[in-house]
């Protein structure tokens, strides 16, 4: 066995220990050179590990480590164009969902499940600030909702919720999250569609919301209506993000707040604030704006860019 892999585990373990984690929690164990693994993530899903790394081969004595853990572990190729299941390593197979608790609150994870296993742990602080700033009755626009880890935030402080997404399997991976807390999925609202296009028609009918989150891709190609009228257009958060932002502002209510977040690491922070500002000021708004840091177990570069629009 590699003693150094184990150490770097074992120093890391030790440094996520003050964050309090349980064993049903979803937490970054290994951040690359952040716990001094360059190419190595390990991301724990309630005692079950997915190893992330850069190349096609594990870190020497990896493997042996973690057949003497007896872990259940998975292992895929840390890129943003992997969208296969991961490959199982060691331990019992996870072959069904199953759950984590985050923030006290249920979440539906499946290793079967390819981009994603069903959560972006990065965004954990994200949701329980939702948590802390919403209240019984507002209205909350979860944009490219993905499995509508927002919208279970902001729902379980009582609020009415809309899941906005292209993709209709990720929205019912959504219910099912609602349904896991206890949560009606009849009683929040539910739309399959292109949010640019879907911030349009929200602001034609005069639909209004306390709290928008917006958290895009940095990149797709979006394919819109059947037959003949069926169209295709590229989003790119680089180019697009302050019309996006414009878009929320004009559809914000008084003492409302936009959640803006970007994992796009080509556009500095700088970049940023400017699409946030230009965003802001087209919409004919004012806007304080606070940015926030990453969860304490992502101790690599920060990537995310977080930032708070209180209206």
């Amino acid at each position: 066995m590699d003693t150094h892999i184990s150490d770097r585990l074992h120093t890391a373990e030790q440094k996520r220990k003050r964050l309090n984690f349980s064993s049903e929690s979803a937490f970054r164990l290994i951040d690359g050179s952040g716990d001094d693994a360059f190419g190595l993530t390990i991301d724990v899903f309630a005692n079950r590990w997915l190893v992330q790394t850069e190349g096609d081969q594990l870190p020497a004595g990896l493997q042996a480590e973690l057949e003497s853990r007896q872990v259940t572990a998975y292992w895929k190729k840390l890129s943003i164009d992997a969208k296969t299941a991961p490959t199982h390593l060691c331990g019992p197979p996870q072959n069904e969902p199953f759950l984590i608790i985050e923030n006290g609150l249920n979440y539906e994870i499946d290793f079967d499940s390819g981009y994603s296993q069903g959560i972006f742990i990065d965004q954990r602080d994200n949701r329980h600030r939702v948590i802390e700033r919403t209240t019984s009755d507002q209205r909350v626009l979860n944009t490219f909702a993905y499995t509508c880890g927002f919208s279970v935030a902001a729902a379980s402080k009582g609020a009415i919720t809309t899941s906005l997404d292209l993709a209709q399997p990720y929205l019912d991976w959504g219910r099912r999250n609602l349904t896991h807390n206890s949560i009606d999925p009849e009683s929040q609202y539910f739309v399959r569609g292109d949010t640019m296009e879907w911030l349009d028609v929200f602001a034609r009918k005069g639909r209004t919301f306390h709290g928008i989150v917006l958290d895009p891709p940095t990149f797709s190609r979006v394919s819109l209506g059947k037959g003949r009228r069926k169209k295709s257009s590229t989003w790119s958060v680089e180019r697009d993000l302050a019309t996006l932002v414009e878009k929320a502002a004009q559809i914000i209510e008084p003492n409302g707040w936009i959640l803006c977040s970007s994992n796009c690491r080509k556009m500095s922070f700088a970049q940023f604030d400017t699409h946030l500002a230009q965003g802001v000021r087209a919409a004919g708004k004012h806007a304080t704006i606070t940015h926030t840091d990453m969860p304490a177990d992502f101790t690599d570069t920060p990537y995310l860019h977080n930032a708070w629009l209180e209206f």
